[in-house]
């Protein structure tokens, strides 16, 4: 019987470029003041956006590489009734994780892995199972090893105390060196650390990429007869165009904003009872499907009731609560890098975080 470590990766070839899944349901409503579409870019291999069509029609895109055939434009994209932007990445690849087993002994007391960077990124490194104390030493490779190529060094960093580098690599030649500790670096350079930490443990290298995430704005409406028809086209790292990816998206009619009234309306005579004297508060709940700009208009036996005019600017009471909402979508992989250098869990990235803020409170 034979036994081997399996690394199960996603095969996303055919998802290259998706809506991405977000908590709501992403959607277009035909006749709306307003709509947006997020899209990612996850791939294998390395995709650059190309261009993007929507029901036949190109979409100015920005943000992305310049490209030699115009479509990425450099003007002001808040003067277009419809572009893309991207807001995450130039390109898009998804995370690889290798992972190689060794062994230190009292006659190999230290274990050399050398490999080469192509692409420079953010690459983490970590022994992710022993059976001992082991120390990690990060060194540059060239012809002599010596402290000139000493890079870093970590002993305890990772889960379980164990060694763990995560730093940025630029193209180029690394080595590590991975013995029980304590391991001075002169040491690595002898080939020999004398130690009674032994045993077998496991490595695992990583480079993390962001996911491309691209967003499309309708700054003035989305057209009535949008069918939702998407096509996008990226290239490889060659700049060979690959297959154009057709996306259905939802589309609605923009339905009709629900308009209620709250307590105190009593909703069996159809009243609101007030007093001489006592102001007139109109409990409106108002909601709205759809993307629209919405506006309330009271009227008083027939005729417009004025309202009080507020400056631009906000105005706060002591202790009054301010209710709003930002949409923030990033890779959960970069939420994870920004948040928590420590954790070497590698994770997916078609993960997505949204994450909202509540109110906001002045004290004084």
């Amino acid at each position: 019987t034979a036994y081997c470590q399996l690394d199960t990766m996603i095969d996303s070839s055919d998802q290259m470029v998706r809506l991405m899944p977000l908590q709501r349901l992403q959607k277009l409503y035909a006749g709306s003041d307003f709509g947006e579409l997020f899209l990612e870019l996850s791939a294998t291999t390395p995709l650059s956006l190309h261009s993007i069509f929507m029901d036949d029609q190109p979409i100015p895109v920005y943000g992305a590489r310049p490209l030699e055939n115009d479509i990425v434009l450099s003007a002001h994209h808040r003067w277009q009734p419809v572009y893309a932007e991207m807001i995450s990445g130039w390109s898009s690849q998804n995370s690889y994780f290798m992972t190689y087993q060794g062994a230190i002994t009292p006659q190999s007391s230290i274990y050399f892995y050398s490999f080469n960077v192509k692409e420079s990124g953010l690459y983490i490194m970590s022994v992710i199972q022993a059976e001992f104390d082991p120390e990690m030493i990060l060194f540059t490779e060239d012809s002599i090893l010596d402290m000139s190529d000493l890079f870093l060094s970590d002993d305890d960093s990772g889960s379980g105390n164990l060694p763990k580098i995560t730093t940025s690599l630029m193209p180029g030649n690394y080595m590590l060196a991975i013995s029980g500790f304590p391991f001075p670096p002169e040491h690595a350079l002898q080939n020999n650390n004398p130690t009674d930490n032994t045993g077998n443990f496991s490595l695992s290298v990583a480079r993390t990429v962001e996911t491309g995430i691209v967003r499309i704005h309708y700054t003035d409406g989305v057209p009535e007869n949008t069918s939702g028809n998407l096509r996008v086209t990226v290239m490889d790292k060659n700049r060979n165009l690959l297959p154009s990816i057709e996306i259905q998206v939802p589309v609605e009619t923009d339905p009709e904003p629900d308009i209620q009234l709250t307590e105190p309306f009593d909703s069996y005579s159809g009243t609101i009872k007030k007093y001489v004297g006592e102001a007139i508060d109109i409990p409106v709940q108002l909601k709205d499907s759809g993307y629209n700009t919405l506006w309330i208009k009271y009227l008083l036996d027939g005729q417009p009731v004025v309202q009080k005019w507020l400056p631009p600017s906000l105005s706060l009471l002591a202790g009054q609560k301010i209710y709003s909402k930002i949409r923030m979508i990033e890779p959960y992989q970069n939420f994870v890098n920004r948040n928590f250098h420590d954790s070497n869990i590698m994770t997916d990235n078609l993960t997505r975080v949204e994450r909202n803020l509540i109110y906001l409170t002045m004290d004084q």
